[in-house]
């Protein structure tokens, strides 16, 4: 059974999930499983559906497989076996809240949605708030509240506090239904300013976030620059782009063959993200990464974009390939390899951002060259920049310590 054949031998798994209604997120996960096989038998001239079940076996049996791929492996293994399609825990199975809601909610919620349109708001903001404001409605539909008159302090608080004190929703939940009633304000003020005045002050927690380290980054370009690796030009131009412009991976897949200025050195886009127009100086090492994936390997096709699959039919990268591509990079360069380790492609843009503070660039110009909406959107990335923060460091050479409170060696 050669490529063709195996491919073939997949394709009804994949009509079949399709067919059930798998998410296609779900989907793309076994994808990518069978199609790094069916590469690897290629490369070994390894033919015939046994060969691919005994891959899959010997991932099982590894332990250094992650846990989170196992039961995708389990499955194509299954399938080798008896051409049994998943069990069905994963399919789309969503509910659509809103259509639950009462009347006097959803007149709420469908204010808010054209009070932001009419004032040329994101829509994917607006999305996230309507979202946000469904679940808080439809939490208070489960105490049977249905109108704004009903709602009381103790049912809103019940919202975000458990019984004995724990916090329950987030600040977003809290920050996004606080937008809702301010547009809903001149609708009804009074329900507005009750509904405003019930809702907590709810303390916003950042996490810490991973960084690459100067090591990190320095493995990371001998990977790149490694060609005795599996990395294709594809993957290392991906990478590189990441790391020496930061853009997001949403940008980078929908980058076309026209957004490479090729005179004038620029990167033009427009982001996906925030709908905003950005340019960005071409590089010398951005635009050979990018030049040898076109003339070396990337497909003579008529789709437009940039970066395109491996194989036919030639179509756009998905967002979501892009974490693998990651992930791949840092396999090749021997770092962050922990199951608990940041591997996506946002730790490059949160590399870029600390490597422009770091050398004194301003917020303003960082966040513009980042692609921010507004300068505040950088401030997260304050946190690793470590050549200003050692500024703020206060001596405790005036303060009397009793020996044995710090320890050496």
């Amino acid at each position: 059974m050669n490529r063709e054949l195996q491919k073939q031998f997949f394709a009804q798994l994949f009509f079949q999930m399709e067919a059930n209604k798998y998410s296609k997120s779900y989907i793309d996960r076994f994808r990518r499983e069978i199609n790094r096989a069916l590469n690897e038998a290629e490369k070994l001239n390894y033919e015939g559906i046994e060969v691919i079940k005994q891959h899959f076996t010997m991932l099982l049996e590894s332990p250094t497989t992650p846990v989170y791929k196992r039961s995708i492996i389990a499955a194509i293994k299954q399938y080798c076996i008896d051409k049994s399609v998943p069990n069905g825990q994963q399919k789309v199975q969503r509910s659509n809240r809103y259509s639950k809601l009462s009347s006097e909610f959803k007149a709420v919620i469908d204010h808010y949605k054209s009070f932001s349109e009419a004032h040329g708001l994101r829509k994917s903001s607006v999305y996230t708030v309507a979202n946000s404001a469904t679940s808080f409605f439809f939490q208070l539909q489960a105490l049977n509240i249905t109108r704004l008159s009903e709602i009381t302090e103790e049912s809103v608080l019940s919202l975000f506090l458990s019984s004995d004190g724990v916090r329950r929703n987030s600040y977003s939940l809290s920050g996004n239904v606080k937008l809702m009633f301010s547009a809903y304000n001149n609708i009804d003020s009074d329900a507005s300013h009750k509904v405003l005045s019930f809702l907590p002050k709810v303390k916003r927690s950042r996490k810490n976030i991973q960084y690459l380290t100067d090591a990190e980054v320095s493995k990371i370009r001998e990977a790149l620059e490694d060609f005795s690796n599996t990395l294709t030009y594809r993957d290392r131009a991906i990478v590189i782009l990441a790391l020496y412009t930061g853009l997001r991976r949403c940008d980078i897949v929908s980058l076309n063959l026209a957004s490479i200025d090729w005179v004038r050195d620029k990167i033009k886009i427009t982001q996906q993200k925030t709908g905003i127009p950005l340019e960005l100086p071409l590089n010398a090492v951005v635009g050979n990464a990018i030049y040898d994936y076109i003339k070396n390997e990337r497909p003579n096709t008529g789709n437009p974009t940039l970066f395109v699959t491996k194989d036919v039919p030639y179509r756009r990268l998905q967002a979501g390939s892009i974490w693998e591509i990651s992930r791949a990079v840092m396999e090749a360069a021997g770092i962050r390899q922990l199951p608990e380790d940041r591997k996506g492609l946002h730790i490059f843009r949160h590399r870029v951002a600390t490597t422009l503070v770091e050398n004194d660039v301003s917020i303003a110009v960082a966040s513009h060259l980042l692609g921010h909406s507004s300068p505040s959107s950088t401030q997260p990335y304050l946190s690793a920049d470590f050549v200003h923060l050692k500024g703020c460091a206060l001596s405790i050479e005036h303060f009397p310590m009793q020996e044995g409170v710090f320890c050496y060696g």
